[in-house]
């Protein structure tokens, strides 16, 4: 079976990843960008930190918000040390 589309190189890992020309096409005429990656794990280590498209700066201490009682009791306790 003849192929049409062709190789690229992955963005961060450099291995080459075969892409249709239906795909390409499907992301232009959608208005999406064209594959970069070789797989869905390249493309979410890549985007992680300041390689996220989204980084604005800065950091952040806590990874996950506070459960509500969490929250609770440490309202208590500052409210018992005061």
């Amino acid at each position: 079976m003849r192929r049409n589309g062709a190789y690229r190189g992955c963005k961060r890992c450099g291995n080459p990843f075969y892409v249709c020309p239906g795909d390409d096409a499907k992301s232009v005429r959608r208005g999406y960008a064209l594959r970069t990656f070789c797989s869905a794990a390249c493309q979410h280590v890549s985007y992680m930190g300041s390689g996220n498209p989204n980084w604005r700066g800065g950091s952040s201490v806590r990874t996950k918000p506070l459960s509500f009682s969490a929250w609770i009791a440490g309202r208590e306790a500052m409210a018992m040390e005061a």
